[in-house]
This record gives C-alpha cells, structure tokens and sequence, in this order.
C-alpha cells in the first residue's frame, strides 16, 4: 500500500509540473533577412507573384488557430495553392504570412505567434517543399 501511495504521489508531481510547462507562454517573431534575399530584382519579382498568387487557404492555415479537422483540408489546399508558385518564392510567401500574422497577432494581443511559425514549417514538411526555408526568430 505504500508503494502505492508513493507511486501515486509522484505521479501527481509529474502531472504537476507537465501542466505547468503546458501554459508558458512563448513569444517568436520571424524577421526576413536582407542579406539572404539575394539580388533585390529577385525579392520584388518575387513579391508580385505572391501578390498575384491566391494563397489564402495557407493564409488561413498559418494565422487561425482553428479545430484540427478544419486545419487538415486548409493544409492540403494550402500545398496546391503553394505548388502554384515558383520553388524560389515558396519560402518567401510562407515568410510574409507569418509575420503578417505575427503582427496581426501582437495588435490584437493573441499569443499564437510561436505556433505561425511550426505552421509554416509544417506546410514546407507537409508539401515537401523543394527550397529549405530559413527561420530567423527572436524571442522576446
């Protein structure tokens, strides 16, 4: 019966201190380099076709934090949607949503930023992205 007792006491330790590190809070934002943009012609033509892209469905994907039946329609509609652009501005596109989000989320005081940027890293797995996207995060 003791050993029982103890067995029971530390996992109720364990449980507490799972659930402690459950709700820290972690803040990333993604800042895009300039040096890695490479020739600036590049970065612009790149801009204008995501601008021209429809990329909302990775748009919706990356920024909303909704249930993870809806998530998984979102991320495959996402990869076609990305599969549209060129191997070059993939990682660009993903960039630029995540820190629209990332901004959107600082205003309307959400903490989700960190989860934006394992989204856009997930849609480069998930939709086996040709190019190695780059993360530059600060923490704050």
């Amino acid at each position: 019966m003791a050993k029982l007792a103890a067995l029971a006491t530390i996992f109720a330790v364990l449980l507490l201190v799972a659930n402690t590190y459950a709700f820290r809070t972690t803040i990333t934002t993604v800042e895009i380099d300039e040096s890695s943009r490479g020739a600036e012609g590049s970065w612009k033509e790149c801009q204008q076709k995501i601008e021209k892209c429809d990329l909302s469905e990775c748009e919706q994907y990356i920024t909303q934090s909704t249930n993870p039946e809806s998530r998984s329609g979102s991320l495959l509609q996402c990869c076609s949607q990305m599969n549209k652009l060129d191997d070059k501005c993939q990682c660009k596109a993903l960039k630029m949503m995540v820190q629209e989000g990332q901004q959107q989320a600082r205003q309307t005081g959400t903490h989700q930023q960190s989860q934006m940027v394992d989204r856009a890293q997930t849609v480069v797995i998930y939709c086996r992205l040709p190019q190695r996207c780059e993360w530059q995060a600060v923490w704050f």
